[in-house]
């Protein structure tokens, strides 16, 4: 009896592990877009600062650089999870679904590596140097922007090992999102040509009635 239970515990953990990723993801992707609407209105506040009352305030082009800093590695982890960094698949498609998955395999493994790589040095670079120096701008010790380097570290670990949890339950997710990936392009190109097409039609209208002026 105990033995059937803790198999079952077992076989539970990635049901629980992929939930957690997803609660972690929906509220790094909540947390980057409220960052990155303050990015914007304090980008937007600098600019009419310095073109209309010819002031902006010494700290704020360092305060968008860390939160660009900070939108940019929460997010490293996610996109991996989602699978939406930019990817480059000429060759990739051309194989058969197993290798694929070996593909898959290799690339999360090395993307961890690379993980396990900012969790480290990132940690004893932020709290080595981090607390040693102090932002010009804004007067505050960096360990509060490098902090950013080793939790990023660790949600690219984590989002990777969720990746490959999910390929290993169902190999065809990788087929499924290469049909939506052509699908998307293809939408994309009838878009353009739709656009290109009534860019043409307008011109010709337009030479149309030039002629009939003249």
């Amino acid at each position: 009896m105990n033995g059937d239970s803790s198999g079952r515990s077992v076989r539970n953990i990635p049901d629980w592990y992929l939930h957690a990723v997803d609660r972690i993801a929906s509220a790094i992707w909540t947390l980057s877009i409220g960052l990155m609407v303050f990015l914007v209105l304090l980008v937007f506040g600098r600019v009419v600062g310095r073109y209309v009352f010819d002031f902006v305030p010494i700290w704020a082009p360092e305060l968008s650089r860390f939160l660009a800093i900070w939108i940019s590695l929460l997010l490293a982890g996610v996109l991996i999870y989602e699978n939406n960094h930019l990817n480059v698949t000429i060759l990739y498609r051309k194989l058969p679904l197993k290798w694929k998955e070996i593909m898959a395999y290799v690339h999360l493994a090395l993307i961890s590596v690379v993980g396990l790589i900012f969790t480290y040095y990132g940690y004893f670079f932020a709290f080595e140097q981090g607390t040693r120096s102090v932002a010009p701008g804004m007067r505050i010790d960096l360990i509060y922007v490098y902090i950013i380097v080793p939790i990023s570290g660790v949600l690219i670990v984590v989002c990777s090992i969720a990746r490959a949890i999910e390929i290993n339950r169902d190999p065809d997710i990788l087929e499924a999102q290469e049909r939506e990936f052509e699908k998307q392009r293809l939408a994309d190109e009838q878009r353009k040509a739709e656009a290109e097409r009534e860019r043409v039609e307008a011109t010709e209208s337009a030479a149309q009635h030039v002629e009939e002026g003249e």
